[in-house]
């Protein structure tokens, strides 16, 4: 919206800045922290869309009515006697008549208006209370227009008092995103869309959080019970649907996991039925056929050992070239009657890869082999009870 200040020359803006001093010193005469210190405020907001709806009239008249009382505990921080009505409409009138001059000149304009009125309030908690209240009352008719908040905005940074705002929530009134169904409805007519409105959510929060603030208005302590209960439920449904989500998410996970299982169940049959057929135990028995291998041999062979060695090793006993061979060393194991060793075969990873070997009385093999990787005390006791029991078992 174009203003008054955007077609004027900086004379014309001179005269008018002085006219608009000219106001602030017409402004009433007020004590500080006194009722019409605080009424003046309230009133300007009142009037600040130029519009009082009945819902900003109700509110106005309770909290004139609670400041009457004696008994409401905020009506304590304002000094002196309320003044007659007479005054009241006095100190309207004026503040209304200042507010029509200024209202389409610049920000700045305004602000030496609200900053004038803002240092009548001196007592921090007065502040606070003042902020308080015309929040509340400019969002009571569930609309906040432009200059209701350009002119709490100017009161809240007068007084030091923007974190109060962001901590009702005021600030994020104007965030909501307003990308809504009706919206796109009305894209070819936009001017039908008021985007000043409050959803009644946002409307119930701020009254809550206002109440809890200490603004203790007759009536907002229903809202505010309201509004927790209505949070409460919330809360418990979206515990209830955390939890539901959850259990979804573990069955599907136990889904996934048992198909996964499936899988590789199948994969791993069919590699076993790949690695049977062509693997350590296809080439053993197909080119090794003058060695007699332990059947976890075959295993040893496929899962411990990366490089050929082995393979070098295990051709040379199998056509007995192993004896005259100076880079194979073979040695006896100590307490193993007919046993003898090849050590320090290298594995890939390391040279713990060992042969154990057994002369065969049977003609159809040189020898009976174990493969194996020597590992600790323990799995090297295990392999050593292993070979007993297959020679005791005559090698079978």
């Amino acid at each position: 919206m174009a203003k008054l200040g955007d077609f004027l020359t900086k004379d014309q803006k001179t005269d008018l800045y002085k006219s608009v001093r000219k106001h602030i010193l017409n402004l009433p005469h007020v004590k500080q922290n006194s009722w019409d210190a605080f009424f003046i405020i309230i009133f300007l907001i009142l009037v600040a869309d130029k519009k009082v709806r009945p819902a900003e009239q109700a509110f106005f008249d309770d909290l004139l009515s609670a400041i009457f009382d004696k008994d409401w505990e905020p009506s304590n921080l304002i000094k002196g006697k309320i003044p007659a009505e007479s005054r009241q409409i006095n100190l309207a009138n004026k503040v209304l008549s200042i507010y029509e001059d200024i209202r389409s000149l610049d920000d700045d304009a305004i602000k030496e208006v609200v900053q004038s009125l803002a240092t009548n309030i001196t007592d921090d908690n007065l502040k606070t209370l003042c902020l308080l209240c015309i929040a509340r009352l400019a969002i009571s008719d569930l609309e906040l227009a432009r200059y209701e908040r350009k002119l709490i905005f100017m009161f809240a940074e007068s007084w030091k008092l923007d974190d109060l705002l962001l901590e009702i929530k005021f600030k994020r009134i104007k965030e909501e995103s307003d990308s809504y169904f009706v919206r796109s409805l009305l894209s070819p007519n936009l001017g039908l869309y008021d985007a000043q409105g409050l959803s009644h959510e946002q409307y119930e929060e701020i009254v809550h959080l206002i109440h809890q603030r200490g603004l203790n208005v007759p009536g907002d302590e229903l809202v505010s019970e309201l509004f927790q209960i209505y949070r409460s439920e919330i809360d418990r449904k979206h515990e209830i649907d955390i939890k539901d989500i959850r259990k979804e998410n573990d069955k599907r996970t136990r889904e996934r996991k048992k198909k996964h299982q499936q899988d590789m169940k199948e994969l791993n049959k069919k590699f076993r039925y790949k690695r049977s057929r062509y693997g350590p135990a296809f080439i053993c028995k197909n080119f090794l056929k003058k060695l007699n291998f332990h059947r976890d041999s075959f295993d040893n062979l496929d899962e411990k050992f990366e490089s050929s060695d082995i393979w070098n090793s295990l051709s040379k006993l199998n056509m007995g070239k192993h004896i005259n061979d100076k880079l194979i060393r073979t040695k006896r194991i100590e307490a193993r009657k007919g046993w003898l060793e090849i050590p320090n075969i290298t594995t890939g990873s390391s040279n713990l890869g060992r042969i154990y070997y057994h002369q065969s009385e049977d003609k159809n093999w040189h020898y009976h082999v174990y493969v194996d990787a020597k590992g600790d005390e323990k799995t090297q006791k295990k392999v050593f009870k292993q070979i007993d029991l297959w020679k005791r078992s005559k090698f079978v």
